[in-house]
Parts: C-alpha cells; sequence; structure tokens
C-alpha cells in the first residue's frame, strides 16, 4: 500500500473510532433517559395504584350505592360498590353477574314505567335522576334516587354511566306520614 493509501486508510480509522465514540456516548445518553423515563413511570404507578385505592375507599365509605354500568341501552352493570350488600342484600357479584337484577327488583308497581323511561335518560343531556322503589332479596321495600351521568370520550363518544343510588325510604315515609296528618288535620 502507498503512503496515500495508508493516510487515507489511518483517517479512515481514525473517522470509524471518532464515529464508534460518538456512538457510545448517544447510547450512554439513550441509556439514562430510558431509565430516567422508567423510574417517572414507575413512581407514576405507584401514585396511580395510590390514587386509585383512596378512591375505592373513599366510594366504598359513602352511605350509598356506587356503581358503573354500560352506556349502550342494556344498561348492563360493570361495578356496583359493597353497600349494595347491605341495603338490597345482593353480593358485588351476584347484582353484576345478573344484568337483569335491577329490572327484576324494581317494584311491580313502578316496573314498566321506570323501563319505558330507561332507555331515554340521556336523551339530549348528560345526566338523570329518578325515584322509584327497588324489593331487596328479603323483599323489603325501597325508596331509591338514582342519580347518573354519562360520561363521554374526549370526541363526545359514550363510554359508560357512573351513577349513585340513596336509599331515600325513610324520607318517603316521612312524607307519607305528614301528608297523612295533613290530611287528617292533626298537624
Amino acid at each position: 500500500m502507498n503512503k496515500t493509501g495508508r493516510t487515507l486508510a489511518k483517517q479512515s480509522n481514525g473517522k470509524r473510532r471518532s464515529q464508534q465514540v460518538d456512538l457510545e456516548k448517544e447510547i450512554r445518553k439513550r441509556t439514562i433517559q430510558l431509565e430516567a423515563a422508567t423510574h417517572h413511570l414507575a413512581e407514576q404507578k405507584s401514585e396511580l395504584r395510590t390514587l386509585q385505592a383512596q378512591y375505592r375507599t373513599l366510594i366504598e365509605q359513602l352511605p350509598t350505592i356506587t356503581y358503573v354500568a354500560a352506556a349502550d341501552p342494556t344498561g348492563a352493570p360493570l361495578y356496583i360498590s359493597p353497600q349494595v350488600q347491605s341495603v338490597l342484600g345482593f353480593s358485588q357479584e351476584e347484582w353484576v353477574a345478573d344484568p337483569q337484577r335491577w329490572a327484576e327488583q324494581l317494584h311491580p308497581e313502578d316496573r314498566e314505567t321506570v323501563l319505558s323511561q330507561y332507555p331515554h335518560r340521556f336523551e339530549g343531556r348528560d345526566s338523570f335522576c329518578a325515584e322509584y322503589r327497588l324489593l331487596s332479596r328479603d323483599g323489603r321495600v325501597l325508596w331509591l334516587r338514582d342519580q347518573a351521568t354519562l360520561v363521554k370520550d374526549d370526541l363526545g363518544k359514550p363510554m359508560f354511566v357512573q351513577g349513585v343510588m340513596m336509599d331515600i325510604t325513610d324520607q318517603k315515609r316521612a312524607q307519607a306520614l305528614l301528608a297523612l296528618s295533613d290530611r287528617f288535620g292533626t298537624r
């Protein structure tokens, strides 16, 4: 090899070595960035788990039944809080496993009206409120106020329904007693 060839080979080797060093630096830099991003993601996941646990604890301590249901005409239950057991006598698993459970528990005098209104509850609005009676597992008649919101994605497409069912039986009884006392002039 002549002198020019050796010079070019040295320059080429030097250039390759410089490129290799630059590439190794870039790999180290990207590795550090990736490790930082992985650490940040792990922190975010941990924070999300903590927030979910706090939210669940809050929801499950409220004196109401909270629920999440499908945003379709079936309204199939996706989640129901543990209070369904103390209020209606059904376990969470029983309630969610049977998409017809809610309709089956509607008081016979309310069933037709409530079921006819149910498919239209969100027409022209994102929330609704209704009062109706449900039968508990042991046959007790309970008045519930059902308040729900239709949750949509960023494009406005319905995702699910979030709601609460509050036992208002005592309030309804008090109203009935007041009406009775007014009727007979005993107030």
